[in-house]
């Protein structure tokens, strides 16, 4: 079979649709800078205060300051949180509810059409769909929903659990496997006490920004339940369960969130030798380390990141991390961003 391996980052929803489809620009899908930016989200929706009560968000922008001229400037702080003490900690799950609040709005906000699918994602699928590829795995490091909606609207049958999204089949036959690394904004863990008065103290403290010891593996299950609903953490749904979202914060280097997806794909990583990358800026070191380990060489490579310095950081970093690039720089590094791509070129670097 042939494979073809997709990488899509942040770059990637936020260059998400065409022209002319109609778009709520304050939801527009977010770079890793816009992130815990009072001015992106005063921009966004000045009204919502749930963002306000937060513990300590906002002031996470004053804390990296003008450190955004690094990358990874934010993957430093959040790691620093969460080996912090336990109010750094705090502040660290608190990011996570975050995250979970905004990319949930922007996944049901920006694109003003029933469905969400006249996108970028949709058009690439479906160009994919009519090559010379029969397999491809797809490592989406967003959590928004964007990617998914274009794959239900494509595929045979809809996700519609977690064991889904490593068995999906397009219309045309194409195979996918479907991998969240890093979680999305429709998983949920829920917790796994019985005693419904620690339950009530636990959800009372969650709403405070207060999180137990060993919240996350002594609380939660580790099993993932697929559901779309506003804020329902810190909430009883029902009466004797309390839901957290499965999302890890931008902190670059931890373990996956769905490991039995990564696994299933290993076998199809180590037959290919083509990938594709769509805004990945190459900082996140688990991504990288699963491709040195499993994608032996890379005879086929394009770096799609909005302009050539961005490409050629990722670039750089690929082959810092001794990731196994065949072609010289400058074929690999593509010079606009993922709408030229998908109406323009596209088609013809699947068919080289």
């Amino acid at each position: 079979m042939k494979t073809l391996l997709i990488i899509t980052g942040a770059g990637a929803s936020n260059d998400l649709l065409l022209n002319k489809y109609k778009t709520n620009p304050l939801y527009k899908p977010p770079l890793t800078k816009h992130l815990f930016n009072p001015e992106y989200e005063d921009n966004r929706n000045p009204n919502d205060t749930w963002i306000k009560k937060c513990l300590d968000l906002y002031p996470l922008a004053a804390q990296v300051g003008d450190e955004y001229s690094e990358e990874n400037a934010l993957e430093k702080y959040l790691i620093s949180l969460k080996q912090g003490n336990a109010l750094e900690k705090n502040r660290y799950f608190e990011t996570v509810k975050y995250i979970q609040h905004l990319f949930e709005e922007i996944s049901i906000k920006y694109v003003t059409t029933n469905t969400g699918l006249p996108s970028n994602y949709l058009s690439m699928i479906n160009i994919i769909a009519k090559s010379k590829y029969n397999n491809l795995v797809w490592i989406n490091m967003n959590y928004d929903l964007f990617a998914d909606y274009a794959l239900d609207a494509t595929c045979q049958e809809r996700i519609k659990d977690i064991n889904s999204y490593t068995n999906l089949q397009l219309q045309t036959g194409l195979l996918v496997k479907y991998i969240k690394p890093h979680g999305s904004v429709n998983w949920w863990r829920r917790n796994i006490n019985q005693d419904q008065k620690t339950i009530m103290t636990i959800r009372d403290n969650i709403k405070r920004g207060v999180y137990p010891e060993g919240f996350e593996s002594t609380y939660f299950s580790k099993d993932i339940s697929i559901v779309l609903r506003k804020n329902i953490y810190g909430t009883t749904i029902p009466s004797n369960c309390i839901w957290f979202p499965a999302l890890i914060a931008p902190i670059g280097e931890y373990s996956f969130i769905c490991p039995e997806h990564v696994e299933k794909a290993i076998p199809d990583l180590k037959n290919t030798t083509d990938l594709l990358c769509i805004g990945f800026n190459a900082l996140d070191k688990d991504i990288l380390a699963l491709i040195k380990e499993n994608v032996f060489k890379i005879s086929k490579l394009l770096l799609v990141n909005g302009g050539q310095d961005y490409a050629k950081a990722a670039l750089k970093r690929l082959r810092d991390y001794n990731i196994n690039i065949l072609q010289d720089d400058n074929s690999v590094i593509y010079h606009h961003g993922f709408s030229d791509l998908v109406k323009k070129d596209l088609s013809n670097w699947l068919r080289t």
